[in-house]
């Protein structure tokens, strides 16, 4: 028990000095900024979710391609 609440302790301890030291990288640190470089972050933004769509834009056309070819093979049998 002893292990682990000193474990817990040094845990606590590095999460509180190395917090510090973390930066998120230059793209999503000017997502959150205000004035012109704002920008940059909400366009980077919209072509995630724009890549997203057509990934699964792709995949739905072709799970409907597929799935009425078979009711169509269903249909001839």
């Amino acid at each position: 028990m002893k292990k682990n609440v000193g474990f817990l302790i040094l845990i606590l301890v590095m999460t509180i000095f190395f917090d510090m030291a973390v930066m998120a990288c230059p793209n999503c640190k000017d997502s959150f900024t205000n004035g012109p470089e704002a920008a940059i972050g909400e366009s980077y933004s919209w072509s995630i979710l724009f890549m997203l769509g057509m990934f699964m834009s792709v995949i739905g056309g072709f799970s409907l391609l597929v799935w009425t070819n078979m009711k169509k093979a269903k249909l001839n049998v």
